[in-house]
Order: structure tokens, then C-alpha cells, then sequence
């Protein structure tokens, strides 16, 4: 519900007396492995903050959004997104409701090595600008044999969907094409879905 603040007391009050039945308040902390907690940020935070990710934003297509990440710092996208109502702002500040998904996201991560039975350490570190692999820098006959992951691959990518869909839009692009493919798994498609969580464990703050 979103209005006016001093209407909401009335408003709340004409539900609940007819009918509405409600759970009571809950203080902001977890809720679907989304943290949340109000803070209050200045207008230049806001600004360069909104700077990171208006490119994907903006970009007229998921190819586009995709190009994009080569200027955007993975690193300022981490698994922390913000609300940023902008006719809340005040001279102390704006208020903000802060999304933090990095522990989901690092539970991705850890997910993946559990049912691929690789260990973490095995991810590399290496600060990748696009969490995909074109087609030309694969084996082709990767594409025709069965790839090892074939049974649970969708469980990974499902689970790094839902973090994508709330904050992480720079991963849509490389997640949805494996998607397509998890009844079709070929080994280059396990290649991808490694060089995937590479870059979201070197990405998570």
C-alpha cells in the first residue's frame, strides 16, 4: 500500500474492520533471503550509485544490457540493491530501503559446488567483466556431448534466477540462454554455468 502517511492509520483501520485479518509488524531483517534495512543516503551516494547501473537500465535489449557490463564494476553491484523513492528526500538525506542478497548469493555459489562436487577453491578469482562465453571461444564438439550436470543443472540456475530477477539484472542475460538448454545439456553449457559462478563469487561484497 503506498499513499500519504497520515492517511495510513485510517486506511489500515477500514481493512482490518472488515475483514482483513493481518500478522502483526515484523522489524525489517530477512525476508526470502532478501536482508533489508532502512538507511538514509546523500544525493551524490544516490547519483553514483545510479550510475553503476543505468547502463542495464536503459539498454533497449538483454544482447545490449550484456555489452554494457564491460563499463559496469561487477564489484559495485555485488548482491546490494536500493529503493531510492526520491520525493522522500530531506536536507538529512534520502530515505532508502537497503537490499542485500550477497549471503543468497554466496549460498548460490556454495549450492553449485555441493551438487557439481567441485570445491570453492577451485573457482577462479579472476575479476571477469562478463559472466558469459560466446560460442566461438568454445570447443564445437562440446555442443554435442551430454554435459555431467545434465540433472541439476536447473536447480542451480533457478536458484541464481531469483537473485538475478530481484537485483542482479547483469546476470538475466547469461542465466536465462542455460536456462533454455537444461533439457538439452551439453558440456559446453557446464562451461558456462563455472565461468557463471566465478563471476558471481568474485562479485559478492
Amino acid at each position: 500500500m503506498a499513499g500519504c502517511a497520515r492517511n495510513m492509520p485510517e486506511t489500515w483501520k477500514f481493512m482490518t474492520d472488515n475483514g482483513l485479518k493481518l500478522d502483526e509488524p515484523e522489524p525489517f531483517g530477512h525476508y526470502l533471503g532478501v536482508g533489508q534495512s532502512p538507511i538514509k543516503m546523500d544525493q551524490n551516494e544516490v547519483n553514483k550509485r545510479m550510475a553503476n547501473i543505468r547502463p542495464l537500465l536503459e539498454a533497449p535489449d538483454a544482447k545490449d544490457a550484456a555489452e554494457t557490463d564491460d563499463d559496469t564494476d561487477a564489484e559495485d553491484l555485488g548482491g546490494t540493491a536500493y529503493a531510492l523513492p526520491s520525493h522522500h528526500s530531506s536536507p538529512s538525506g534520502i530515505r532508502a530501503i537497503r537490499y542485500d542478497m550477497s549471503s543468497f548469493f554466496q549460498q548460490t555459489v556454495e549450492k553449485y559446488c555441493e551438487l557439481a562436487s567441485v570445491k570453492e577453491s577451485s573457482l577462479s578469482s579472476r575479476a571477469f567483466k562478463f559472466p558469459g562465453i560466446d560460442d566461438h571461444q568454445l570447443d564445437e564438439t562440446g555442443f554435442e556431448n551430454k554435459g555431467n550436470l545434465a540433472d541439476i543443472a536447473s536447480k542451480i540456475l533457478m536458484k541464481a534466477l531469483y537473485g538475478a530477477r530481484c537485483m542482479r539484472w547483469d546476470l538475466l542475460h547469461p542465466i536465462c540462454p542455460l536456462a533454455r538448454e537444461v533439457t538439452k545439456w551439453n558440456r559446453n553449457c557446464g562451461l558456462r554455468l563455472h565461468k557463471l559462478m566465478c563471476y558471481i563469487k568474485q562479485s559478492v561484497k
